[in-house]
């Protein structure tokens, strides 16, 4: 029996096709990742959106629900005031709603009535004037009763100070 040698088949190298597909699970990864990424990007703001809109919802609900309120109220204290009574009922009666937390009333003379007293306030405010713009909530306002000092959230505590007026020319 004769030894042949035949000539080795040249197999290709396994390195190759592991490099190859190496780069392909590589890229396929990257790209999911990058898409999942947008895909989690679009939803957070279409999340936000809706939050947001929400938001606005509640607020302006809350805001007109507090101006009926108001508008009672101020109905109610016209009525006291026109006939000579004091507005401690009112102010006895009176719990935190929405966004008001505390209520002081102007009166024709210029004098402010809260639940804490009356403070002259001749020189700092006018009823006229604010008669003038006639219903409003304003926004955040110097504290009358304090010197002008801006009030300001503390520990917890709601303590903005809002104008609304109401006037019943009587």
């Amino acid at each position: 029996m004769a030894i042949t040698y035949e000539r080795k088949k040249k197999r290709p190298s396994n390195i190759l096709y592991t490099i190859i597909t190496a780069v392909l699970i590589c890229t396929v990864f990257l790209t999911m990742v990058v898409n999942f990424y947008f895909v989690a990007e679009e939803d957070a703001y279409e999340m936000l959106h809706i939050q947001t809109k929400q938001i606005k919802d509640d607020l302006t609900l809350q805001l007109n629900s507090d101006r009926e309120n108001l508008l009672t109220m101020a109905s109610f204290a016209s009525k006291l005031y026109s006939d000579g009574e004091s507005y401690d009922i009112m102010f006895e009666s009176f719990s935190p709603i929405g966004l008001i937390a505390n209520i002081g009333i102007l009166n024709p003379d210029n004098t402010f009535v809260t639940k804490m007293g009356t403070v002259d306030l001749n020189g700092k405010i006018s009823f006229r004037d604010e008669a003038l713009r006639g219903e409003y909530i304003s926004g955040r306002v110097s504290d009358l009763t304090r010197d002008g000092e801006k009030r300001r959230a503390d520990k917890g505590k709601r303590r903005n100070c809002w104008h609304f007026i109401r006037c019943n020319p009587s």
